[in-house]
């Protein structure tokens, strides 16, 4: 019979137990079913997301399209994950030879990460366009991004004029200002700008690149996710339309470090964060109520907005828009 005899006594005691061995075969009513994983796969192969991430195409059929994914997230990468093969990068140590601080964001506009990137220039070899990118660390969101054909300090005192106007940015305004140690970055002509916004300026520890996180992560997402480290630009005025156009879609898709939410969202309040978070948390409930036997911890995910935003730093420039102290939350 292939059963041992306790089963079979187990078996007259209870007739309706079911088979415990690990080698029978069982069917798996937690699964998504076969029509419901092709739906997935066709739902993120939609023309108006098929070239968007799989993070960013499922919020944004859950928040744009009148269709609901039939899954989590996790399970939407379960299913994709077996039609490529991934390559995981390896960590860098932790660099501790330097003492670090760090930056508390709980509001819009009260730090600012920056830098500068190049694109390459289809007409010379050796030229270049430089980026000049300043990014909200609270909301994400690219509050300026402007392209020159050099880098000078003069050029990021033009370029920082023009966003603090766009962006209401006062004396009153109480924004820090965090770049790496670039010649640019602590020039003469951007110091006396920041001196008149009373703008607090600081800098990345000295041989540490992980310092400006925020801008760095921003650049790799516009530079490869985006395609612009990809083409040759054969005048200023057509690559600075190329990032334009990359820099909105950057800000209209959903962001991993704040609930998936985009950060042009985050950046305009608070009400119309909580409100799309609460539409995909009932979407989530649906899908619980009609299959409550794949949610293994009897709950959805936590689609509570996200709290305050860390910049971790450790070297202060010797300026005078430095005498200002850093305020509790932020020391």
């Amino acid at each position: 019979m292939g059963l041992p005899d306790r089963s079979i006594r187990n078996l007259r005691v209870n007739q309706d137990c079911h088979d415990g061995r690990k080698t029978c075969q069982r069917k798996n009513v937690k699964s998504l079913t076969e029509d419901e994983k092709q739906q997935v796969i066709h739902l993120l192969n939609l023309p108006e997301v098929r070239d968007l991430s799989v993070r960013q195409a499922y919020f944004f059929i859950e928040d744009h399209t009148e269709h609901s994914m039939p899954c989590s997230l996790s399970t939407a990468y379960r299913i994709v994950k077996g039609m490529y093969v991934r390559r995981d990068g390896v960590k860098s140590p932790d660099i501790t030879s330097h003492p670090s601080k760090e930056h508390i964001a709980d509001r819009i506009n009260k730090v600012w990460s920056w830098d500068i990137t190049y694109l390459h220039d289809a007409n010379a070899n050796n030229k270049h366009y430089y980026v000049y990118c300043a990014l909200d660390i609270y909301s994400r969101k690219i509050v300026g991004c402007k392209v020159f054909e050099t880098q000078s300090g003069a050029n990021a005192a033009t370029f920082f004029k023009e966003v603090f106007e766009q962006n209401g940015i006062t004396t009153e305004t109480g924004l820090t200002l965090h770049a790496d140690n670039g010649t640019p970055m602590k020039s003469k002509e951007l110091q006396e700008l920041l001196e008149g916004y009373n703008v607090t300026k600081t800098h990345s520890r000295p041989s540490v690149s992980d310092d400006n996180a925020f801008s760095e992560s921003a650049f790799k997402t516009l530079k490869y996710s985006r395609g612009l480290g990809r083409k040759n630009y054969m005048a200023l005025e057509l690559c600075q339309a190329a990032v334009d156009k990359a820099v909105e879609k950057y800000n209209n898709s959903a962001h991993s470090g704040i609930k998936n939410v985009s950060p042009n969202i985050r950046h305009s309040g608070r009400e119309q964060e909580i409100e799309v978070l609460h539409r995909r948390e009932e979407k989530a409930t649906k899908r619980k109520e009609a299959h409550p036997e794949r949610f293994f911890s009897g709950k959805t995910a936590d689609y509570t907005p996200a709290g305050s935003a860390s910049l971790r730093f450790g070297y202060k420039s010797k300026s005078k828009s430095n005498d200002v102290p850093l305020a509790e939350s932020d020391s």
